[in-house]
């Protein structure tokens, strides 16, 4: 418990478990003490274990006038309906707590709005028209969550939007999202119901899309987008139909293929393609699950991912569950040894010209800097890239520098790098430089 004096009192904080039995009056004294002080920031993070699931929070916290943040975490309301509008309050914030049916924020100076496993919820209406952020996420406790009535049509100075569940339909997105126009963060979590997402918004700098298993089309026009997350399958057919960005992008993607036929394995393809002119993408595969997406990466595919510069590649983890959003992205060990030359050659199928490739698993982070001469070398009786507009490494890549591998796959990317590359000068392994007599 921490509390911060003066002539008023300027913060009390309380995180507490309460063990079974126990009985501690001090807690409402401080509480008490803080009020009569005119409190500006009250954060009550309290989780009983006698038998009862809630603290029962004192009428007078809500009731307060100089409040002007607010936290509260395991707390019983003891209200249905709650009208908020205290004239000072600038962040409030709930989280596990019980007895709320429907909220009502009127609050003038009210900037952030959270609202977390809040189980009873079936209202929100915010009138509120500085609020900037907004976070709402239904409870995981349940099976079943019903859908929460979500009103922001007032709040259009909105900046950052954080939604998930049931509550998140096609037809709430297409009313809400597009009035947004200065927003600049947008996070969509578990959203089971969504299915079409249309997006046009010349402010927006990240976006999250995880676990929104049941999107079949989206279009994304953002040209000031700096940040992209996406989490969740590889169906059948893209589900990212466009995607308009800042070509300053760093995009992540974790994705887990449904079945692993040609059919996926092209829509996978063409879903990559979409972060071609990104500046870094990182990946988060498996592979054991990727693995024939890997094996068909060859010659006869014209590369998704030429213009990429920057690739980095998450091993050693994979997405434990997307079967319920409640479950979370949840992720474990792969423990399966890896190929690092044959994975390094796949991934350069994939993107077959890059400055930097990445390759990180769960307690170690190599690297393979490339740099190119200016001109390639023509060999038509190659079949390597037969096909492709531009060549790809094999013909230009003029030095290459190997961190942090294993001295066995250091061994094998050197005999890699030497036999595959017909312009290649010198291989560095971690700060030695060896010069290459021969590029065959």
């Amino acid at each position: 418990m921490n509390i911060g004096a003066s002539a008023n009192v300027s913060f009390l904080s309380i995180s507490w478990v309460k063990p079974k039995g126990l009985i501690c009056p001090a807690q409402g004294w401080s509480i008490d003490f803080a009020l009569e002080s005119n409190v500006q920031e009250l954060d009550l993070d309290i989780h009983l274990q006698n038998g009862l699931k809630y603290y029962n929070l004192p009428h007078r916290v809500l009731a307060a006038k100089s409040i002007k943040v607010l936290k509260l975490e395991g707390c019983n309301l003891g209200v249905q309906d709650l009208i908020l509008n205290c004239p000072l309050m600038e962040d409030f914030r709930l989280k596990d707590c019980d007895g709320l049916k429907s909220i009502m924020v009127s609050t003038a100076k009210l900037l952030s709005l959270e609202l977390d496993c809040c189980k009873d919820l079936e209202r929100i209406k915010v009138n509120a028209q500085n609020l900037q952020s907004f976070f709402f996420m239904p409870s995981r406790r349940s099976s079943v969550t019903k859908p929460c009535e979500i009103n922001l049509c007032a709040c259009e100075f909105l900046k950052t939007l954080k939604v998930g569940g049931p509550s998140i339909t096609d037809k709430w997105f297409e009313c809400h999202v597009p009035k947004f126009t200065l927003l600049e963060m947008l996070s969509l979590d578990g959203c089971e119901t969504l299915q079409k997402i249309k997006i046009s918004l010349q402010r927006l700098k990240s976006i999250e899309l995880l676990r929104c298993l049941s999107i079949v089309d989206a279009e994304l026009d953002a040209p000031n987008l700096l940040s992209f997350t996406y989490c969740g399958w590889t169906p059948p057919s893209t589900p990212l139909a466009t995607l308009r960005c800042s070509d300053l992008l760093h995009a992540r993607v974790s994705w887990q293929p449904i079945v692993t036929t040609a059919k996926s394995s092209i829509a996978s393809r063409n879903f990559l393609a979409l972060f071609n002119h990104c500046e870094v993408l990182t990946l988060v595969c498996s592979i054991s699950k990727h693995r024939r997406f890997l094996e068909e990466l060859d010659g006869s595919w014209l590369p998704p991912l030429y213009d990429l510069k920057h690739l980095r590649v998450e091993i050693g983890y994979l997405v434990a569950s997307f079967k319920n959003w409640r479950d979370g992205c949840s992720v474990v060990p792969n423990w399966q040894p890896v190929k690092y030359t044959k994975l390094v050659d796949r991934l350069l199928q994939l993107c077959p010209h890059p400055n930097t490739l990445v390759i990180a698993n769960d307690h170690l982070q190599m690297l393979i800097e490339f740099q190119y001469a200016e001109r390639a070398v023509e060999d038509n009786a190659d079949c390597c890239c037969r096909g492709w507009l531009r060549k790809c490494w094999r013909h230009d890549l003029k030095n290459v520098t190997l961190w942090r591998f294993k001295h066995n796959d250091q061994e094998s990317l050197v005999k890699f790098f030497i036999n595959n590359g017909k312009m290649l000068e010198t291989i560095t392994v971690d700060r030695k430089t060896f010069k290459v007599v021969q590029g065959k």
